[in-house]
């Protein structure tokens, strides 16, 4: 990294010292569960409860799951997922999905926090590979997971099932 990018990191961990980063507990629940309706919202999607309460809990009991939040006055204003997996090279990959903040307190170094938080995990698990998913990228999103070194490396195209009426005709 230069030093223009380690100074700006600096400056946003610098203004988000009282933010903790940590796992997410049962706690976390109703404060994790409206960033997700926010960030369905922003992906154009329903927000469906009742499965993504399965999936949260499901999450808590995997290991090569995680889910990490911000917290910030015990109010939890960040959340991302870590997904870890065996590629068949045998390569371990982590896989950050779902970064995103309350809008409210964008821009104030909690992405920031939350990614270097990652960067622990990944070095103590001995990852060797860290890939991010953007749903709807941006030019804000890329220079941002750029200056952490990301580079895009594949397209990804995805077919909502339920559309499907099978067999095919």
């Amino acid at each position: 990294m230069d030093k223009n990018v380690i100074d700006l990191l600096k400056t946003k961990l610098e203004n988000s010292k009282e933010v903790k980063v940590r796992k997410y507990s049962n706690y976390d629940y109703e404060d994790v569960k409206n960033l997700m309706i926010e960030l369905a919202k922003i992906y154009k999607t329903k927000f469906n409860e009742e499965i993504w309460l399965k999936a949260i809990k499901k999450r808590q009991f995997q290991n090569q799951k995680l889910t990490i939040v911000a917290e910030l006055n015990k109010k939890v204003v960040g959340v991302c997922f870590l997904d870890f997996h065996w590629n068949d090279l045998g390569l371990l990959i982590g896989t950050i999905k779902h970064l995103t903040v309350n809008e409210a307190y964008r821009d104030k170094g909690i992405a920031t926090k939350i990614m270097m938080y990652i960067f622990n995990v990944i070095q103590e698990m001995e990852v060797h590979k860290i890939r991010v998913n953007i749903a709807q990228a941006t030019e804000k999103l890329d220079k941002y997971f750029k200056m952490f070194g990301f580079k895009p490396i594949y397209h990804a195209l995805e077919r909502d099932l339920k559309e499907i009426k099978f067999p095919f005709s």
